[in-house]
């Protein structure tokens, strides 16, 4: 029998509090979003490691709970009729624009500042697990990401 990732026994032990807390911010579903989750975390090889394994649970509860929006569409509450979930073709667009000036502004950020960002924001780290990796302080991953984080809304803002 193939072992069961360690996230997916923490689903099993936690679940009352995880439903709970589902429950809270998404009230309908959350049962099948909680087995969705551990079905896919059992698919995980056990050697997979997460620092923070109850926040990464949350965490990938409500990502879930985010795809299972964007593929039910969205629904009219006067007509019943199904929106079209797809942006306009402006909106699209401006966000392509957007997306080139957020590419540009990140490669002219200094090289400490664009490691944090992109760990932080592609690689969807901590700050802790950041400070370990570039071997500074949180405070000093903190004060990396905010400073990433102006220069690239003002890059993306001034050419609005």
């Amino acid at each position: 029998m193939q072992d069961i990732h360690p996230l997916a026994d923490l689903v099993v032990r936690i679940y009352p509090r995880l439903l709970s807390r589902l429950r809270r911010t998404v009230a309908v579903d959350a049962e099948d979003v909680l087995h969705e989750l551990y079905l896919r975390l059992a698919r995980l090889p056990p050697t997979t490691e997460i620092l923070r394994p109850r926040a990464y649970l949350v965490r990938a509860a409500q990502r879930l709970v985010i795809d299972r929006h964007r593929r039910a569409g969205r629904t009219d509450a006067l007509t019943g009729d199904v929106a079209d979930a797809r942006p306009s073709v402006e909106r699209r667009i401006d966000a392509a624009r957007k997306l080139c000036l957020l590419r540009a502004a990140v490669e002219t950020l200094p090289a400490r500042q664009r490691e944090a960002f992109v760990l932080a924001r592609f690689e969807n780290l901590g700050h802790a697990e950041i400070a370990l990796r570039m071997g500074i302080s949180i405070s000093a991953v903190e004060k990396l990401l905010v400073k990433a984080l102006i220069r690239c809304r003002a890059a993306v803002e001034d050419d609005a």
